[in-house]
């Protein structure tokens, strides 16, 4: 892998490794809590309530890392031009690009002077939208980030686990279910200070009063928000799975025109 390819790809992880340890100091805080109300109906009602903002300054990050990832790609370009005994141009560059046909016409104006093996490579990669979707993704948070901040937000996780556990009765002994899942028809993104995310019915609230003890365990994370391409994806696991692409793609096309 060329020097500049992996000093670019070490930089986005140095970005990654700050930012996962700033999100969960972040949300060891409980920035977000849930807390119970009871409405005139008698339903007991789980609201939201924002404890403190998410910090803006991540998006400075999550901008740099991006920024890094497509640098690396577009290094890897020149590189595969000079391999090839050709001299790069302004225009060089990886193609990513909106559509197939699109990419056709820019695989031979950003990678001209690059060997007919090394244009295959990036062609089999189908780098556009509808393709390879994350190299696509990549590109276009990118373009993003030159214009506006790319500003993370709360949510909720899909999934509640639910514990259950019914009291000790009539000589019986406490019992404990097995842990089960439920799945919110919403999923409350992004979170809003104030808002429902959950409502216990009153019927049900007395049964579960009279019979079991439920236990609902709210999770949460940071997440994409606002930019129509990521929108509610868990930031950490998105950057780290965009990270392990780029150092695939530039595997993958290193191994194929053997550029070392």
């Amino acid at each position: 892998m060329p020097q500049s390819v992996t000093l670019k790809i070490d930089q986005a992880k140095k970005h990654l490794s700050r930012l996962k340890k700033e999100v969960k100091a972040f949300l060891s805080r409980k920035p977000f809590i849930v807390v119970i109300e009871e409405d005139s109906s008698g339903d007991l009602v789980y609201r939201i309530r924002i404890q403190a903002p998410i910090p803006v300054s991540w998006s400075a990050d999550i901008g740099d890392l991006l920024h890094n990832l497509r640098s690396a790609l577009d290094h890897l370009a020149w590189e595969l031009v000079v391999a090839n005994g050709q001299q790069p141009t302004r225009d060089t560059s990886f193609p990513i690009s909106d559509n197939e046909p699109r990419f056709k016409y820019n695989l031979q104006r950003k990678l001209n002077g690059a060997s007919a093996v090394a244009r295959t490579a990036v062609e089999n990669l189908k780098p556009y939208k509808g393709g390879y979707d994350d190299l696509w993704r990549i590109h276009n948070l990118n373009i993003i980030d030159k214009h506006r901040m790319i500003v993370p937000v709360g949510t909720s996780y899909q999934k509640i686990p639910f514990q259950m556990t019914w009291p000790e009765k009539l000589g019986r002994p406490e019992v404990e279910a097995p842990p089960f899942t439920l799945r919110p028809a919403d999923r409350h993104f992004p979170l809003k200070d104030g808002a429902e995310i959950f409502r216990v019915k009153a019927a049900a609230r007395d049964s579960f009063r009279r019979y079991m003890k439920p236990d609902f365990l709210f999770g949460f994370m940071i997440a994409f928000g606002d930019t129509t391409i990521v929108d509610g994806e868990d930031i950490i696991g998105t950057l780290q799975r965009f990270i392990s692409v780029v150092q695939q793609v530039v595997s993958d096309v290193c191994t194929q025109v053997s550029l070392p």
